[in-house]
């Protein structure tokens, strides 16, 4: 019961939308912003580079009762900051390390206090660093940043956020994107291959693997890659009809036995691929839809189902390095 709640506030979750971009006083005001601050002052920068410069400097001169922001494009406009001044998205090594952030800020009449929004932005920026910098890896980067609203954390005048941080490291040496014989694997509870080895693994936790191996890279000729304006969204198995599947039914792995008396499902290589190509083609449809790439993927169970949850987001090439 738990775990099938868990489904229900991630759905509400994705339901919370935040768009907005920073409002910026008249033409005149805004050429003597740009004149004080010397990183915009560099030819062919980037429009996004220079709202992202002036966006910080808001930040840092915010004062206690000063200028507010709607919390949906106070943390929208955060998230793409913590991307331009700490993320390399083009650093796309195999292996993924995935941090969780929880913060609180005080939201009066849907509006935050730039100030609180400086005190989390540098509070989260402290955080993350801490645990890059704990972490032993060769390679290793900040790949992506993405903070939003826990839609059930409303406590009294403060509203949760929470950051999703990914840092890749290891290698960058390509490995199968496909099954091949012998890839034969259990479908739930992490039941290994069929062989009876790999205890502790199951087909949705190598289907996931092989997607995040078959996702694209951002590339820039000159310059970093970071991500911004996020979306996210999630797909439940019985919600993906596909009669032509494996299992007949949905174009993810189903669990169609009883979950209380779980006896595991041996799904051949052959099949696994099916599954594969199938939840590739679902995350090709996303970016069409959303005109942007995904850039990260979970895929999980809940007996009976499997579920798909994937980030999106647009990227810009900036000049500039990272801040740390």
């Amino acid at each position: 019961m738990v775990r099938k709640t868990k489904i229900v506030a991630a759905m509400a979750t994705l339901l919370i939308a935040a768009a907005g971009v920073i409002t910026f006083e008249a033409c005149n005001k805004k050429n003597e912003v740009v004149n004080s601050i010397p990183e915009l002052n560099v030819s062919e920068l980037p429009a996004m580079d220079m709202e992202m410069i002036a966006f910080g400097e808001k930040l840092k001169s915010a004062t206690k009762g000063g200028e507010t922001m709607s919390l949906g494009e106070a943390i929208r406009n955060v998230t793409n900051y913590q991307n331009y001044r700490l993320c390399d998205a083009g650093k796309c090594q195999k292996d993924i390390t995935e941090i969780t952030i929880e913060s609180k800020i005080a939201v009066k009449d849907g509006s935050v206090e730039l100030s609180d929004l400086n005190f989390l932005y540098n509070n989260n920026r402290k955080r993350i660093l801490a645990e890059y910098n704990s972490l032993g890896m060769i390679s290793k980067s900040i790949y992506s940043i993405y903070s939003k609203v826990d839609g059930d954390s409303k406590d009294g005048d403060s509203v949760m956020i929470t950051t999703k941080v990914v840092i890749r490291s290891g290698d960058d040496m390509p490995e199968p994107t496909s099954f091949i014989v012998g890839d034969d694997w259990y479908d739930f509870n992490g039941a290994g291959k069929c062989d009876g080895t790999c205890s502790g693994r199951d087909a949705i936790t190598e289907l996931l693997r092989k997607i995040r191996m078959s996702l694209s890279r951002p590339m820039c000729p000159v310059g970093r890659p970071y991500f911004y304006d996020y979306v996210d969204t999630m797909l439940v198995s019985d919600y993906y009809f596909d009669t032509l599947s494996p299992n007949g039914q949905y174009g993810m792995v189903h669990h169609f036995g009883d979950c209380d008396m779980f006896v595991p499902v041996c799904i051949p290589y052959y099949d696994m691929n099916y599954y594969l190509n199938s939840i590739l083609a679902k995350i090709h449809d996303w970016e069409v839809y959303y005109n942007k790439s995904v850039i990260s993927v979970g895929y999980w169970e809940v007996c009976p189902f499997s579920i798909l949850d994937a980030e999106l987001a647009s990227y810009q090439c900036s000049p500039h390095g990272n801040d740390y």
